[in-house]
């Protein structure tokens, strides 16, 4: 918005529409999002677009180690002024700022990158204030929720959370006011400078070790080397693109109606083609490395491995995988050029590599270069960065990006070379001890905030505070233990550990639960339970005898040996479903498969009615040789929607069992 000319309608970015369709379902979180915005202290009233652009370069130049070495797993870095407010922002609480907003998907790593660079950022330029929030809220607040004070929630938090001076300060509430404050407000007091907004130093060390090890852990992350088999074409444009890699795998797996499938538009300079293939090593996020090793989809027959193969010279069978994966790659570069998604131009902003460095020539040199005639080349080179991000948010279709690049690589001399093996992914494996390990440490993060909330409530109660934020409000902050958990847990494991001398599962871990109170019932309600227990006991005995089992009539104190009748059936009475001789009563048995005739029938028809397959009811008086049909059906549809490369759960299930299905 204002003078910059190249404000994005963050709304207009995002593409869940058009990836509900890819994904035939609702987009999930694949627009989970992360926003931040930059405030400087001297923003002048005039001239505010010169300005802002002197400020993009400073953050460029800043950033610049880490933004080159990570790689987001959807939208890349994105920045830009904010001169006017939006339409539903009161114009006396704007002040004018930077702002980006990267949507992170599965990926949460990148809001905390974000987090990263904030308070690097902040650290670096010492009159930069940042606030830092997405789709849930005040996230760094959830983070150090246990080590908050009580008197902070989500109604009383707002715009009292900034980054400051490379660390998390907190608007302290004061006597006359302690609720939310505007935005203006929060940022008066920030800037005081005086530590009464810095947090309190088990908050910080919260998100100290939620960012422990960055920015490496961020950017080994951010990394994961693969080979892939592509054309020449695009094995030269996603090696000086690796952020288009995301747009690839945002459009995977293609929707059901065939667009993968489609005819190009007739203008289109690009080709999907396998020809003049190469390999060559492609970065992926360790996210898009799960997401695709996890794939399950069966690809047009133009991206098929059939008619995919391997570069001259190689053997195609020590390259499967890597002739999956470009097949694949080319697949969603194809899904997104035919939707034309608006944000796969961003993966055109930043070039890397020797193909990036050889086509640098053809990028953007940002026309605001005069007021940066007198700053150091590294400022200057920073801004032809931020402008490039700009453009690229103002490209309303990716075609025309991808048909200059394509044909530019078309002519490139690049050489492309490719490592002999992909990178180690056992980090996708996560053992017990792992788990056990983590947690462990959340419980021990749990057993200190309560020993704190009540040493602090001892010492509140030893001065006499009877305010209300001294007692209630922190046993509202306390988690209640769930009697279910012992319920549940113990009633199916407990009785039959205890009657081999164990232990239920609550007694071994040392957990203590309180047991819930016993509901009272009336006369009446108990004589109604008593006769609805006589009528389940009498109808378990008439179908135990059914099943040739006697019925255990015993008192809990008797004993095994105590035998009451010479029949053999203790407790049995003339009005017993079982006759003397232990045979049946005929009726009963006419009755039942009366029963199983009615209810086959009953559920033929619903499953007619709503299209599912046949009831598969167990007649209790057929042979004992039984064939499942639904169940074999399904493992055969199974079976069929399964690629001979990547085998599914119903042929481990044949292989397992002997069995040797043609392919």
């Amino acid at each position: 918005t204002g003078e910059s000319g190249f404000h994005m309608d963050f709304d207009d970015y995002q593409d869940d529409e058009d990836l509900a369709g890819i994904f035939g379902m609702g987009a999930g979180d694949v627009d989970d999002w992360v926003h931040f915005c930059i405030f400087f202290d001297s923003t002048p009233s005039v001239g505010l677009t010169e300005f802002f652009h002197l400020q993009l370069a400073r953050l460029w130049e800043t950033l610049e180690p880490e933004l080159d070495a990570y790689m987001w797993h959807r939208d890349p870095w994105l920045v830009e002024p904010v001169l006017a407010p939006d339409s539903n922002e009161p114009e006396t609480d704007f002040v004018p700022h930077l702002s980006g907003r990267i949507r992170f998907g599965d990926n949460v790593e990148d809001e905390w990158f974000v987090v990263h660079l904030m308070m690097r950022l902040t650290h670096r330029l010492g009159d930069a204030t940042a606030r830092v929030f997405d789709n849930d809220g005040d996230f760094l607040l959830m983070e150090a929720a246990l080590q908050l004070p009580s008197w902070v929630s989500p109604t009383t938090s707002t715009n009292r959370a900034w980054i400051r001076d490379g660390c998390l300060n907190i608007v302290p509430r004061s006597k006359d006011f302690s609720g939310s404050l505007t935005l203006k407000e929060g940022l008066a007091a920030v800037r005081v400078g005086d530590g009464s907004t810095v947090a309190r130093p088990g908050v910080q060390k919260a998100l100290q070790r939620r960012l422990q090890g960055y920015p490496e852990k961020a950017v080994s992350m951010s990394t994961h080397m693969v080979r892939a088999v592509l054309p020449r074409p695009w094995a030269v444009v996603l090696s000086a693109f690796p952020q288009l890699v995301s747009s690839a795998v945002d459009h995977l797996p293609p929707d059901t109606e065939g667009l993968g499938s489609r005819r190009l538009p007739e203008k289109a300079k690009v080709s999907f083609q396998a020809t003049e293939m190469s390999l060559v090593n492609i970065r992926l996020t360790r996210c898009q490395h799960a997401r695709l090793q996890c794939l399950r989809m069966r690809p047009p027959a133009q991206f098929s491995l059939s008619r995919w193969p391997a570069p001259p010279g190689t053997p195609g069978d020590s390259l499967t995988r890597p002739r999956v994966l470009g097949a694949n790659l080319c697949l969603g570069l194809k899904c997104a050029y035919m939707l034309d998604s608006r944000s796969a131009a961003m993966g055109f902003v930043r070039a890397a590599g020797l193909a990036g460095a050889a086509m640098a020539t053809e990028l953007q040199v940002a026309p605001w270069q005069e007021i940066l005639r007198n700053a150091p080349v590294p400022l200057r080179a920073a801004a032809d960065m931020a402008y490039r991000s700009l453009e690229m948010a103002a490209v309303r279709s990716v075609r025309s990006e991808m048909d200059r690049w394509f044909v530019l690589a078309c002519a490139s001399k690049v050489t492309l070379q490719a490592h002999a093996k992909d990178d180690d992914d056992s980090w996708m494996e996560v053992s017990m001890e792992e788990l056990d390990a983590s947690l462990q440490e959340r419980a021990k993060e749990m057993e200190e905030f309560h020993k704190c909330r009540e040493q602090r409530k001892g010492s509140r109660g030893s001065a006499g505070d009877t305010s209300p934020t001294s007692g209630a409000s922190d046993d509202a902050f306390k988690p209640q233990p769930r009697n279910i958990a012992k319920t549940d847990v113990d009633t199916q494991v407990g009785p039959a550990q205890k009657a081999e001398g164990g232990k239920s599962v609550s007694e071994r871990q040392g957990v203590r639960f309180e047991e819930p109170p016993v509901e009272e019932f009336s006369p009446e309600e108990d004589e109604e339970l008593r006769a609805v227990g006589e009528k389940v006991k009498s109808l378990m005995l008439k179908v135990s005898s059914l099943e040739g089992v006697e019925g255990d009539t015993h008192d809990d104190g008797g004993s095994e040996g105590d035998d009451s009748d010479d029949s053999g059936h203790s407790g049995a009475s003339p009005g017993d479903s079982a006759s003397e001789d232990g045979e049946a009563d005929p009726e009963l048995l006419k009755y039942m498969r009366d029963l199983d005739t009615e209810l086959e029938g009953v559920e033929c028809e619903e499953g007619a009615a709503e299209d599912m397959p046949n009831s598969s009811h167990v007649r209790v008086d057929l042979p004992e040789v039984q064939l499942d049909s639904d169940l074999l059906a399904n493992l055969l549809q199974s079976y069929c929607s399964e690629t001979q490369l990547q085998p599914g759960p119903a042929s481990v299930l044949f292989r397992e069992l002997g069995l040797s299905l043609p392919g």
